[in-house]
């Protein structure tokens, strides 16, 4: 299904709603004003095209690129692979080392050396039970991180929406302009 394409005034305004939550869209959509508000020397009835346009994939393209949740979940994610890859080992074995004089009053006498090498073994099964709950972990990570990129995606569906509707209504208002000129120079010239 081929998605159409919005003006590069429009594109900004996706990108820009489908980068905040519901909270700040309306101060996203004041700001977007205050972007592509008609300067003194533009012409207020030009089109803003500059031979950009955005695509709805492109525009999800872009969101997910962009997306700091998705970045942080994608991170979290790569964390517990990571945490995932040593569950299921034994522990590093420590190794310690102790210099001791004895008796205290005379330290270059009688010195005494310590070396020990210790290394935990968890109890039957608790290996594989940690391997299976950080597997658990991650799981979820994942679950979580695809839960956020449909909401972006729904989102910015939403927002690519409203705002061909609002390009569309455009057009079509400045159709109507376009033909109440037309007639109000019929008239005249009647």
């Amino acid at each position: 299904m081929k998605h159409p394409i919005l003006s590069p005034s429009l594109c900004l305004a996706v990108c820009l709603m489908a980068s905040c939550s519901s909270s700040e869209t309306s101060k996203t959509f004041s700001s977007a004003k205050e972007l592509f508000a008609p300067t003194p020397t533009m012409n207020p009835d030009s089109d803003f095209r500059i031979g950009l346009s955005l695509s709805l994939q492109e525009a999800l393209d872009l969101a997910m690129a962009n997306s700091p949740e998705i970045g942080a979940a994608e991170f979290q994610i790569q964390a517990q692979q990571e945490r995932l890859a040593v569950a299921g080992r034994l522990p590093d074995p420590e190794l310690t080392a102790r210099l001791a004089a004895v008796p205290l009053s005379s330290p270059r006498t009688g010195q005494e050396t310590l070396l020990g090498l210790s290394q935990a073994i968890p109890l039957s099964g608790q290996l594989e039970k940690s391997a299976d709950l950080e597997q658990a972990r991650l799981e979820t990570l994942q679950i979580a991180a695809a839960g956020k990129v449909r909401e972006l995606e729904a989102h910015l569906r939403g927002a690519f929406a409203t705002t061909l509707a609002l390009q569309n209504a455009q057009h079509l208002q400045k159709s109507r302009a376009e033909i109440a000129q037309v007639a109000e120079d019929l008239m005249q010239q009647r």
